[in-house]
């Protein structure tokens, strides 16, 4: 919970492994960094955890079929085929 004053430790990342982001979005991400450790609060670097799985289940959640019709159609593209491990 947000409390004035308070301070706080706080993870970030400017790519995940899986999708880097434009050059614009890291270097935000690296001034919020900046402008958060000027205001006391401990900014630390966080890996996500497996990505590939994360991307799995996000894909299962949002389509009614469990995401077969997306996972196949993605299978061709050489750069998702590891979405398509352990279905």
């Amino acid at each position: 919970m947000y409390r004035e004053g308070a301070k706080y430790r706080v993870g970030y990342y400017v790519d995940d492994g899986w999708f880097t982001p434009a050059p614009a979005i890291q270097r935000a991400v690296l001034e919020a960094k900046t402008h958060l450790e000027a205001a006391g609060h401990i900014v630390v670097p966080f890996q996500p955890p497996d990505v590939p799985e994360m991307m799995r289940q996000f894909v299962r959640a949002v389509c009614v079929d469990g995401g077969s019709f997306v996972f196949n159609k993605l299978t061709a593209v050489s750069s998702f085929s590891k979405l398509n491990r352990n279905r």
